[in-house]
């Protein structure tokens, strides 16, 4: 990401769509950013970022193939994996978490699925809203960052070491903090 972050505010468009289909094949939750490639109408990153997702999706079925992929075993069944693929357990730093792990003991437990859902529709109308009206921004940086951010934290589960991909969002924030 940081790559593809890089190559972008050089205005190397193709490379930059490269990393992120990069990262993206590493870990799905950048590829979020190859949404904004879409929705900001950068066609030669969005088309060489679905390229190596393509190349690389490919190339993983004749190596692998489908049926030995894990993430796809744990989406089937995840119960029958280790308990801390739960939605409940501590490690699960998404919204989802925080809201199955604290509405039971609010009395609201049996609503945690349904707030889960009403609360991250939300966010993501708030976000959908936001970058349409920053349609004509130049601040691709700060945009990036924010979609990274609800790209971690709206995933249904995830891990704390996916709290990484907030370095850059961080570093940006202070570094906009400090040129103040």
């Amino acid at each position: 990401v940081a790559i593809g972050i890089y190559c972008y505010s050089r205005a190397n468009y193709r490379l930059s769509g490269i990393a992120i289909g990069l990262a993206t094949m590493t870990k799905f939750l950048p590829g979020v950013l190859i949404l904004w490639f879409l929705i900001r109408r950068k066609w030669s990153a969005l088309i060489s970022s679905l390229s190596v997702c393509l190349i690389f999706t490919i190339g993983a079925e004749i190596v692998f193939g489908w049926k030995n992929n894990w993430t796809w075993s744990l989406i089937k069944d995840f119960k029958q994996y280790e308990p801390v693929y739960t939605l409940d357990h501590p490690l699960n730093q998404a919204i989802s978490g925080t809201i199955f792990r604290l509405t039971p003991h609010i009395g609201l437990g049996h609503y945690s699925e349904v707030i889960v859902r009403i609360l991250s529709g939300l966010c993501v109308a708030l976000l959908v809203w936001w970058l349409y009206r920053r349609r004509n921004s130049s601040d691709w940086l700060l945009e990036w960052c924010l979609l990274l951010m609800f790209a971690i934290y709206l995933t249904p589960h995830n891990q704390n070491y996916y709290l990484v991909i907030m370095v850059i969002p961080f570093y940006v924030a202070i570094d906009r903090t400090r040129s103040m």
